[in-house]
């Protein structure tokens, strides 16, 4: 009876072992990721946390530049609703150049790149802020303080470097961390799309005659350029020819005009 005792006692120690190492082999994954995000030390903990909230802020960066970039695109270098379109089936095309009367050329309005980075660094604060959430930060074992966002950003041909001056500070027991000048680099070709759009009202101005296909052919086809011309228009839908995500929209409005469903003025 004693040694039925004994390995009945075996059996239960047995089978406790095969379920702790079966639950660990179940879990393990889970238990090795949470060893792994466990700080050593509250230095590197908070400098982790600090981490992770500037990525939530540059998540905002990058959302709200590329719509702010792509209204500025569609209105003719504005936010608010352009001065003048040509409606073609749908479509607003904003008026930046006007023929003038008896002649080959037309009134310009060019796009200026330090105006869209003025009228971008306006913009952006009020919005970063509100799509900014940090509420999952706020609730920890620290304390968060969060500065005012000031924009500052510099258009190149192919990018928009988005310089955020704001004081972030996280602070448990007498440790404090601390970041600002947030500096996010958004491949948004805002300013490579403004020169063409620039170039082609350029040679209308000036009394030339716009060729897509010689224009095409001098860019090597980095650009994919719809002209459509709803008499006596003009109007131009410009995309890079490997990203057609953004389109910069324009019109030349000409002389001669009568009502017709497509093409009318706004």
């Amino acid at each position: 009876m004693k040694k039925r005792g004994q390995v009945s006692v075996f059996v239960i120690i047995g089978v406790i072992l095969i379920v702790i190492f079966s639950l660990i082999f179940l879990f393990k994954d889970k238990i090795t990721e949470t060893i792994r995000q466990e700080p050593t030390n509250p230095q590197e903990y908070l400098n982790q946390q600090l981490n992770n909230i500037k990525n939530e802020i540059g998540k905002c960066v990058s959302k709200e530049t590329s719509e702010a970039s792509q209204l500025l695109m569609q209105n003719g270098g504005e936010f608010e609703g352009y001065g003048s379109y040509i409606n073609y089936y749908g479509v607003k095309y904003p008026i930046l150049c006007r023929e003038i009367n008896n002649t080959n050329t037309c009134l310009s309005q060019p796009i200026i790149i330090l105006d869209l980075q003025n009228k971008l660094d306006n913009y952006l604060p009020d919005k970063i802020n509100k799509c900014v959430n940090l509420e999952e930060f706020k609730n920890k074992d620290y304390v968060l303080n969060l500065g005012k966002f000031i924009i500052k950003t510099e258009i190149f041909n192919d990018k928009i470097l988005v310089n955020l001056d704001t004081k972030i500070s996280l602070k448990k027991d007498n440790i404090i961390v601390e970041s600002s000048n947030l500096l996010y680099d958004i491949k948004i070709p805002l300013g490579d799309l403004s020169i063409v759009a620039n170039e082609l009202i350029q040679i209308k101005a000036s009394g030339g005659k716009i060729s897509i296909v010689q224009y095409n052919k001098d860019k090597f086809n980095k650009y994919f350029i719809d002209v459509r011309r709803p008499y006596p228009d003009e109007v131009y839908k410009i995309s890079l020819t490997n990203n057609p995500e953004f389109n910069f929209y324009f019109a030349i409005e000409g002389i001669g005009r009568f009502e017709r469903p497509e093409g009318r003025i706004e």
